[in-house]
């Protein structure tokens, strides 16, 4: 598989902020590390939850015009 300009972009962004979490001592186990690097940070889900008044939670996403009215 050949990874792509962007592709790269992503993978050196990646290892960029694992370097940073290890250096601050935020990442210490290496399988941490390995995930920071290999997992893309794109969102999987726009959306939140809120604690609602009928206590449950309720999903809000956050580009709807009236999300955090």
């Amino acid at each position: 598989m050949t990874i792509g300009a962007d592709d790269q972009t992503a993978v050196s962004l990646r290892r960029a902020l694992a370097d940073e979490l290890a250096e601050r001592g935020a990442l210490r186990s290496p399988a941490w590390r390995a995930a920071f690097e290999q997992v893309p940070g794109t969102p999987t889900s726009p959306l939140f939850f809120v604690w609602a008044d009928n206590h449950h939670f309720v999903a809000v996403d956050p580009t709807a015009p009236d999300a955090l009215e």
